[in-house]
């Protein structure tokens, strides 16, 4: 799941859901973790799809 909102990734990541949290500057961090990655760009998101799927 790729996606800009806060609540939505904490609660998807919660729960065991692999998400890509979308984050602008201005926006709230969330911790890392082995489900949830944070980005600030596509190609931070092609990278880490590209390595998921070897």
């Amino acid at each position: 799941m790729i996606d800009d909102s806060y609540d939505v990734c904490k609660k998807l990541s919660t729960s065991g859901i692999k998400t890509i949290y979308f984050r602008d500057k201005e926006m709230k961090k969330l911790e890392q973790n082995k489900c949830l990655k944070e980005v600030s760009n596509w190609g931070e998101i092609y990278r880490i799809i590209k390595n998921e799927s070897r």
